[in-house]
């Protein structure tokens, strides 16, 4: 049986599913099992459970022979393009769900700094991107420093000293509002393995993810001062640098959230795939059942199908339903809410899309969930 057969079958049977996923809302929930130890501890009545439990809960990054200091990954990476970005799923005090995004990068001759905001229960969007060449950007991220401030924008620790317990992201841009404070509440996933480094291109990247911190704060959406349901929200936090500016180059990339009635959490997934006219086509995912615990296998197959749709703004042309299969034979069948999730400026163009999740776990479990496509056109 063709493998597109194959797919149209499960989507069908698992239609319903989806469906009701879409009506009910989806179940965002942070994790608080803890990036390092220390971060559990929010007060004094927390102290002595925390030293109690210390031994359990013992860093999961310190014992790990990394090829570069966590502490301190989150300041400027020398000699790099440099990139700090987070899509927070939030449930707001109005009942609606979102999808917000903030990301910077910084590659040396230019900086971009943007934003989003995505209603997935009455799907609408809003961004805005903005380009600057200020030297001085990154001059307060060094040497374990996280600082990126603009008139209108930041990005950094809102801890002095810490850049990697508890962040915060704001923009006051005329078009996209939001204020959000997030804690790396979850074990980090290391893409491609120990240490998130992989060749990307002709060059090399690392990259590492806080999947599910948890997190406060509020956004402004047509007017209105939303908070953020604490209990019901949560930030992935993704540190990515490239040796050198990524060139010939396009990539699609999915952080997906999928769950099932045989796991207690959800099942994370960082699954790339790239080409490059230098060293051709490259797929894999980065997985994790259980928290801190890491698995890479290669993508047996990638297929994009169904319609594609064309930006009027950038007349760039975007996948809107993905097939995937990894080497544990998961099976799935993502696809874009809502067409026009695009990013844009004169110098930098991304599809970063809310998207639903179907198919098969690894067992032949029915699997379902949510989570984000980045595509990234030809550079």
């Amino acid at each position: 049986m063709h493998l597109s057969t194959v797919f149209k079958f499960t989507s069908t049977l698992l239609a319903t599913q989806a469906q009701a996923y879409l009506h009910s809302g989806f179940a965002f929930k942070p994790s608080t099992v803890g990036l390092q130890r220390a971060q559990l501890v929010r007060s004094m009545l927390h102290v002595i459970l925390c030293l109690l439990i210390s031994e359990l809960l013992d860093a999961k990054i310190d014992p790990l022979p990394l090829p570069f200091n966590f502490n301190t990954s989150n300041s400027e990476i020398a000699h790099a393009s440099n990139s700090w970005w987070i899509s927070s799923f939030v449930h707001g005090d109005n009942n609606h769900q979102y999808m917000i995004l903030s990301h910077v990068l910084a590659t040396g001759a230019y900086s971009i700094y943007r934003g989003s905001i995505y209603d997935i229960t009455e799907p609408d969007f809003v961004q805005f991107t903005t380009t600057t060449t200020d030297s001085g950007l990154l001059d307060n991220s060094q040497n374990g420093g996280f600082n990126i401030t603009t008139n209108d924008f930041f990005f950094g620790s809102s801890l002095p000293g810490n850049a990697t317990e508890q962040l915060r992201t704001a923009s006051t841009n005329s078009d996209v509002q939001f204020d959000i404070t997030f804690d790396l509440s979850a074990p980090v996933i290391f893409n491609t393995g120990n240490g998130g480094l992989f060749q990307f291109g002709i060059d090399q990247t690392g990259e590492w993810s806080m999947p599910a911190g948890s997190t406060t704060g509020s956004l402004v959406h047509k007017g209105k001062t939303i908070s953020i349901d604490t209990d019901h929200s949560f930030t992935w936090y993704d540190r990515q640098w490239n040796i050198g500016a990524p060139a010939s180059l396009n990539w699609t990339w999915f952080q997906l959230h999928v769950s099932s009635h045989h796991l207690e959490s959800p099942r994370l997934l960082s699954i790339w795939s790239y080409d490059s006219n230098d060293v051709g086509h490259r797929q894999w995912a980065t997985t994790q059942s259980t928290p801190g615990v890491s698995n890479v296998m290669p993508v047996k197959a990638y297929e994009p199908f169904g319609p594609n749709w064309v930006s009027p703004n950038s007349n760039n042309t975007y996948s809107q339903s993905w097939e995937i299969v990894l080497q544990d034979n998961t099976r799935l069948t993502v696809k874009s809410t809502h067409e026009d999730q695009e990013l844009r400026s004169d110098t930098f163009v991304t599809y970063e899309g809310f998207v639903t999740v179907t198919g098969v776990g690894p067992n032949g479990e029915p699997v379902s969930g949510y989570g984000l496509v980045e595509i990234q056109p030809p550079i």
